[in-house]
């Protein structure tokens, strides 16, 4: 299951991008490339709902009529998207020796607003 879809990552990371991340063997293999995908909102959908399990809403994340919430489609397409990135092998290192590279502020705001929900700050149109 996915709050999300290959086409919200690619709205956030660019298809190009995406379409190269994807294609981890650099073989074109669109067999692996769509388990990939498949792979990474996998991912994604377990961590938030990792984080949510400790806020008052249901698992999955839906409101009344069974839709995602906008805002949880966004997170997960984001932390998918990171993952595919990292995955690909491209890192690069901060001063102090850390892993960093130009998405980590993507996954931190991620994050940072799921534990928001989760503390309360912010609320979801969501049972």
């Amino acid at each position: 299951m996915a709050y999300s879809d290959q086409d919200r990552i690619e709205d956030i990371f660019g298809a190009t991008a995406v379409s190269k991340w994807l294609d981890i063997d650099n073989d074109g293999n669109v067999v692996t490339k769509a388990a990939r995908s498949a792979k990474a909102l996998a991912v994604a959908y377990e961590d938030v709902n990792s984080i949510l399990r400790s806020s008052h809403y249901t698992i999955p994340v839906a409101d009344e009529d069974g839709a995602t919430p906008e805002i949880i489609a966004e997170i997960e397409a984001t932390l998918a998207g990171v993952w595919l990135y990292e995955a690909y092998g491209t890192h690069d290192i901060s001063e102090d020796g850390k892993g960093f590279h130009r998405y980590v502020f993507r996954r931190e705001a991620a994050y940072e607003t799921l534990h928001e929900i989760v503390a309360g700050r912010r609320k979801l149109n969501a049972v």
